[in-house]
């Protein structure tokens, strides 16, 4: 089977918003087409899709304008979406057709959002209003746990939590050990898209923990900064979600 994704905005994984200043209000479309090929001489059915949806939160608003499905390059009605939520507040738009994929034959699946986005510039940062690590409230502390791919516990990741404490040395402001890390990692990671998700110790193998440099897209270094994190007591997770931005396309190919 073969997808095909053609996104007309940027991706992006934000770890948290900052605080806005001289905000002002733009608007923007998403559109995306995800074609699935059956390259088979078999019918194939098709489960439920996941279409990915653009961020909601106290920055940007999207709203769902159209769906459509086609079969062979015509419209089909029947289709089923809804939209479901997922880890941390992602959001997506589920589509289940009755349809199987016909022999040679192509499905695809259109959306189009609109999107409001507030654009501020970066605060300054005030590292002393920050809150120490050991003021953490209890409600937040299943995210400095060491599970899924943050196991800053693990035998081959402890490298990288022994790298963190190294870094920050005996700084306790979160915000702080927050902007250290961020600027270690800026530094030793060249921004590179993989064939897939990187675990964190193959963002920055031991190999390079030193010398030499990291290899890794905005999805890998932000798990190596929550590995990071974690490891220090700071609550983080991972939101996955779109972004607006402009003047932006891409189209990705892959198989299954």
């Amino acid at each position: 089977m073969r997808r095909i994704a053609l996104l007309l905005l940027m991706l992006a994984m934000p770890l948290a918003p900052p605080q806005p200043t001289a905000a002002s209000a733009v608007s923007a479309y998403f559109w995306e087409r995800l074609t699935i090929a059956n390259n088979s001489s078999a019918p194939y059915p098709l489960g439920t899709v996941l279409l990915p949806l653009p961020l909601n939160d106290s920055y940007q608003t999207s709203h769902l304008l159209n769906f459509s499905v086609r079969i062979g390059g015509a419209e089909v009605e029947g289709c089923e979406a809804r939209v479901v939520e997922r880890e941390c507040g992602s959001r997506y738009l589920a589509v289940k057709c009755p349809y199987p994929i016909p022999p040679f034959a192509t499905l695809s699946i259109e959306t189009v959002v609109e999107v409001f986005a507030t654009r501020f510039k970066p605060p300054s940062l005030n590292y002393s209003s920050s809150g120490r690590r050991g003021d953490v409230p209890p409600q937040l502390l299943e995210y400095v746990r060491a599970e899924g791919p943050w196991r800053y516990d693990d035998k081959g990741m402890r490298y990288l939590a022994e790298k963190a404490r190294e870094l920050v040395g005996d700084e306790d402001r979160v915000l702080a050990v927050v902007a250290k890390l961020v600027k270690w990692i800026w530094g030793k990671v060249d921004y590179e898209v993989g064939v897939g998700p990187r675990y964190p110790n193959e963002t920055l193998p031991p190999t390079v923990i030193e010398e030499g440099r990291g290899r890794g897209d905005c999805d890998d270094q932000a798990n190596l900064l929550i590995l990071m994190l974690r490891s220090l007591g700071v609550p983080a997770y991972l939101k996955i979600a779109l972004v607006a931005d402009f003047n932006y396309g891409e189209e990705r190919r892959l198989w299954e």
